[in-house]
C-alpha cells in the first residue's frame, strides 16, 4: 500500500484505531499518541488501544486516552 492509498483510507474513515506492538517502548507509545493527536485534529474518532504498557509513560500528553481494549467486538478482533 502506498502513502497516497493510506491517506485516502484515512480520509474515508470516521473511526480509527491506533495500536502499538506488544510490550511497547516509549517510541511506540509516543508515536501512537502523536497519531491520536494528528487524527483528532482532522476530526476523526480515534481509539488508542495498548493492552499493557509501563506506567512510566503516563506523563505523555493524552496518555489518559489509552484504552486496554476496543469499544466493540469487531475492533477487538482486528488484532488477530
Amino acid at each position: 500500500m502506498t502513502l497516497d492509498e493510506i491517506l485516502v483510507e484515512i480520509k474515508n474513515a470516521q473511526n480509527i484505531v491506533v495500536m502499538a506492538h506488544e510490550a511497547p517502548d516509549g517510541d511506540a507509545i509516543g508515536s501512537s499518541l502523536a497519531m491520536y493527536v494528528a487524527l483528532k485534529s482532522i476530526n476523526k474518532e480515534v481509539d488508542v488501544i495498548i493492552p499493557e504498557y509501563s506506567r512510566t509513560f503516563d506523563f505523555l500528553p493524552n496518555s489518559n486516552e489509552i484504552k486496554k481494549e476496543g469499544r466493540n467486538e469487531n475492533w477487538r478482533n482486528m488484532s488477530r
